[in-house]
């Protein structure tokens, strides 16, 4: 059976990833999306990519350097727990900050 590793989030999941792929016999390939500016800008150096591949880091660890300073610009902030009408409040802010108004799918289910 294949491998083909769920990935939607920046670039230290990436290479953890990319790291993953180099060491199993049944890859098939990696979701990749391309990240917003903060996320790239967490390492120091961008992954490579060549010929539709990525390039395997071969720094120690990950192979990748963080920017501790760009990291601290963006403190971690928790969602509320789905299923929870707090979780509701907050899928309507969302769409409302999106130009939406809020749904009445998750009015109903959550607030």
């Amino acid at each position: 059976m294949g491998i083909a590793p769920h990935n939607p989030n920046g670039p230290v999941a990436t290479t953890a990833n990319i790291q993953l792929a180099a060491t199993i016999p049944n890859f098939i390939i990696l979701e990749y999306v391309q990240p917003a500016s903060a996320h790239t800008r967490v390492i120091k150096e961008p992954l490579k990519l060549s010929g539709g591949h990525f390039e395997l880091p071969e720094a120690p660890s990950l192979g990748i350097d963080l920017d501790e300073e760009v990291i601290k610009a963006y403190p971690f902030s928790s969602w509320p727990l789905i299923g929870t009408k707090e979780f509701g409040k907050f899928l309507n802010i969302l769409d409302i900050s999106i130009g939406g108004n809020p749904s009445p799918v998750w009015s109903k289910l959550f607030l």
